[in-house]
């Protein structure tokens, strides 16, 4: 989320707060474990997402990420944000391999309709899954959401 008016010490206006995410971890023999974790108490959301976030990531040798120069900047305001969690948010973003030039350099779909976000390429290229059924679809409204929290 990112606030005209920023809420909490160390930020600036219209700084991107990462506010949730969503992990998948794929462990050897027992495939697919899910951890996600959303802002929903007042406060600062860093410091607790931070902390999932490592607590997700710890044993990854590569973190998958779909437009990773976005992730990488939200690990970096993070590290400034949690100085105690900076080691392991250094690890995380390290580990970040990118799938976006992948995409880009190697698939097309007419559905792309010559974009690459993952709102364009995630329903063309697996068909059922897109943010058209979510409350929350983008940043814009996610920001309006976490304001009510505050």
């Amino acid at each position: 989320m990112s606030l005209a008016i920023p809420r909490w010490a160390g930020c600036r206006p219209w700084q991107q707060v990462p506010a949730r995410f969503s992990v998948h971890v794929e462990e050897r023999g027992r495939g697919l474990t899910h951890h996600e974790w959303i802002a929903d108490v007042p406060g600062d959301p860093r410091p607790p997402f931070a902390e999932a976030l490592v607590e997700a990531c710890a044993g990854a040798r590569r973190v998958v990420a779909y437009y990773a120069s976005f992730e990488r900047e939200c690990i970096r305001q993070l590290r400034e944000a949690v100085p105690p969690l900076r080691r392991a948010l250094e690890r995380i973003e390290r580990r970040f391999v990118d799938l976006l030039p992948t995409v880009r350099n190697h698939l097309y779909h007419p559905d792309f309709g010559g974009r690459f976000s993952i709102k364009k390429t995630l329903p063309a290229l697996v068909p059922g899954l897109s943010y058209s059924d979510l409350k929350v679809r983008d940043g814009e409204v996610a920001t309006v959401e976490l304001q009510q929290l505050f």
